[in-house]
């Protein structure tokens, strides 16, 4: 948690306003998604944006496996919000 602690001074540093921690299970689907987007041949940048995609999906649900958006809630999330991988 230090860490993450330490990566929110940062940002306030930079004017950010809020800065949300999520220790655990809710950073594995970043980085789930960062790895899914590599393995379908994406530049780490394209495929570190689909990863907050899918993170920023999955904290809308609750439960773990339940949580997990499925690929049509991703091609419409980006679609609706406009988001270029």
């Amino acid at each position: 948690m230090e860490g993450g602690r330490k990566a929110a001074k940062e940002f306030f540093r930079k004017d950010v306003k809020n800065v949300i921690i999520t220790p655990g299970v809710r950073g594995a689907y970043f980085n789930g998604g960062l790895l899914a987007g590599l393995s379908q041949e994406m530049g780490l940048l394209s495929a570190a944006r689909y990863g907050n995609v899918v993170a920023n999906l999955a904290v809308t649900k609750l439960g773990t496996a339940a949580s997990m958006p499925l690929q049509e809630e991703i091609n419409d999330f980006m679609k609706r919000e406009n988001i270029v991988i």
